[in-house]
């Protein structure tokens, strides 16, 4: 972390959860089944049902931060490899805690079992590019 300032964690966060929206918008656009992260922070963690998903890009984008400056002040040394693998195997690592814990604590099952099992391909997509980004932007 000492080479890494916070200015540049910050741009890779948001650059890695500005990627995974467009990236998502491309999929439901070739009809790829995708999760709106955006609306899924809003509605699901804080009940704001709502057609414009503002608010939940917001969240998407403050938690791509956040994601971020935990991935560079703790999870980057402890991961092994180059730059880019320790990228993906984070954003694969995300993936799976948003799986296997994430959508059963918001109801809906494990793996999206109760919503769209669809969307799972996708949404390990969307978060292996989070992932490469910080990787690359970072390369620690």
């Amino acid at each position: 972390m000492a080479d890494v300032s916070l200015t540049a964690i910050v741009i890779a966060g948001l650059a890695g959860a500005a990627s995974m929206s467009v990236a998502s918008f491309l999929f439901n656009a070739l009809g790829i089944p995708m999760v709106d992260f955006g609306r899924l922070i809003a509605t699901k963690i804080l009940h704001y049902h709502s057609h414009g998903t503002r608010l939940g890009l917001v969240l998407h984008l403050t938690n791509g931060i956040l994601l971020a400056l935990v991935y560079a002040l703790v999870v980057v040394q402890l991961l092994p490899g180059p730059y880019w693998v320790r990228g993906l195997a984070y954003g694969g690592a995300l993936w799976l805690l948003m799986m296997a814990i994430m959508l059963p604590v918001l109801g809906d099952g494990f793996f999206g079992w109760r919503t769209s099992r669809d969307t799972i391909p996708s949404a390990l997509a969307v978060h292996l590019l989070y992932g490469l980004i910080l990787g690359f932007a970072l390369r620690q």
